[in-house]
């Protein structure tokens, strides 16, 4: 017994001893095979964040800029919005953020869209995963290609364009109701009534647009002479009766002032473009 024992050990022995390099390699894959696979790191909460601050300072930029491009657009003053700063429009953008009712439409509008995308596109991966070959399911794998829907990268390139689009939108339809609730006088309207008062060392070219006709200024114009006389004689320019001039924007350049009219007119309010000067003054109430 003891020599058969000692038989099998030296014979365990040669077969170790006599091991080839590629049973050894063998061996070792199948101890990385054995061995669990990390799972890759979650991305860190404060990067996650950042990403996220991005795109919500990109979205608030977006709005404030439609809903300032769309309510001096019907003003013909929309060359306003290249001198407003960063900040202004984003505390444009958070002005209308604060209203309950605009919170509540920015959910619906911007939301539902997005939910509608993420499962759409779920659905053609998933139909272009399947390994059934009816032609919905080839239709998805087409589009999938195609599109690259089954990357991360493109898909959240299409969240963002669709985020961004119903936020122009949105914000454009609510510039242009702030237009049309401003350019009616009412007791309710939250601009100015306004009047402009040039001094006596004004320079020529201001009498055609101050209060009433007149007849005697030697004027200068391109344009429609005769809109300019008919302004003068209906004393369009004077806040008179149902017409009230209102105060949309100054800076150190210009002052823009238009006439409010009651509901139902149906016009668009005339609009003055003034230079600002040290000859002129602003009376507000």
């Amino acid at each position: 017994m003891l020599n058969i024992h000692g038989t099998q050990r030296d014979h365990s022995s040669a077969l170790d001893s006599g091991k080839t390099p590629l049973w050894a390699a063998a061996t070792r894959a199948g101890k990385r095979a054995l061995t669990p696979a990390k799972l890759p790191a979650p991305p860190p909460p404060f990067g996650a964040l950042l990403g996220a601050s991005s795109l919500l300072v990109a979205v608030l930029y977006v709005a404030g800029f439609a809903y300032r491009w769309a309510y001096y657009y019907n003003f013909g003053a929309q060359h306003i919005v290249f001198s407003l700063s960063f900040p202004s429009i984003l505390i444009t953008a958070m002005e209308l953020v604060k209203q309950p009712g605009n919170l509540l439409l920015s959910f619906l509008v911007i939301l539902c869209p997005l939910i509608l995308l993420n499962s759409v596109v779920g659905h053609i991966t998933q139909a272009g995963r399947s390994a059934e070959s009816t032609p919905l399911n080839k239709g998805a794998r087409v589009c999938t290609r195609l599109l690259a829907l089954d990357s991360p990268l493109v898909v959240d390139s299409l969240r963002s364009a669709l985020l961004l689009y119903t936020t122009y939108m949105l914000s454009s339809q609510a510039g242009y109701a702030a237009f049309k609730q401003h350019s009616v006088n009412s007791p309710g309207n939250p601009l100015p009534a306004v009047t402009v008062i040039f001094g006596a060392n004004q320079e020529k070219g201001t009498g055609p647009l101050s209060c009433g006709a007149q007849k005697d200024s030697m004027t200068q114009l391109i344009g429609d002479a005769e809109e300019l006389r008919l302004v003068q004689e209906a004393y369009r320019t004077c806040s008179i009766g149902d017409t009230k001039w209102r105060l949309l924007y100054r800076d150190h350049e210009s002052i823009i002032i238009f006439a409010s009219e009651v509901a139902g007119s149906g016009r668009r309010p005339l609009t003055l473009v003034l230079p600002t000067s040290a000859t002129t003054y602003v009376l507000t109430e």
